[in-house]
């Protein structure tokens, strides 16, 4: 049985100084390109707000969305997503959908949420994610 490779453990690069910083920069514009409207590098670190976090999943502010608890370690900690992870990437991107559509008014009149109106959000943004993917894995990055 062949042994399973961490990817994290696999020779790659460490960019530092004036190569890490032309590489951010060089990500930024590729992101710009890839329609990302902002494009950061962050330390990996579990973050300062993680108690509040906690509490407000505690009193039920989370509402329907179960799926914040379920997850609630790997929100609070990277390293329980990715063992050895020491920076993130972080991109924002504008998902205005223009105006609303205009409907008929009537007895069965309703309203569609903003985020429904057009494509799904998640696959816009999906293929944007794996161009950048690629670019990065070229230059030497793991995930």
């Amino acid at each position: 049985m062949m042994p399973t490779i961490n990817p994290m453990q696999v020779a790659r690069p460490a960019y530092t100084g004036a190569e890490a910083f032309a590489l951010k920069a060089e990500l930024a514009v590729r992101a710009r390109a890839l329609g990302f409207d902002s494009c950061r590098v962050a330390v990996a670190a579990p973050p300062r707000h993680g108690s509040e976090f906690k509490l407000w999943l505690n009193e039920g502010a989370a509402g329907e969305m179960t799926w914040m608890a379920r997850s609630e370690e790997k929100r609070l900690d990277p390293e329980e997503v990715l063992p050895g992870v020491r920076s993130v990437v972080v991109l924002a991107m504008n998902y205005w959908q223009g105006e609303r559509p205009r409907t008929e008014a009537g007895p069965a009149h309703g309203r569609t949420a903003r985020y429904a109106w057009g494509q799904d959000y998640h696959d816009v943004i999906a293929a944007r994610l794996r161009a950048l993917d690629e670019f990065l894995t070229q230059r030497g990055g793991s995930q």
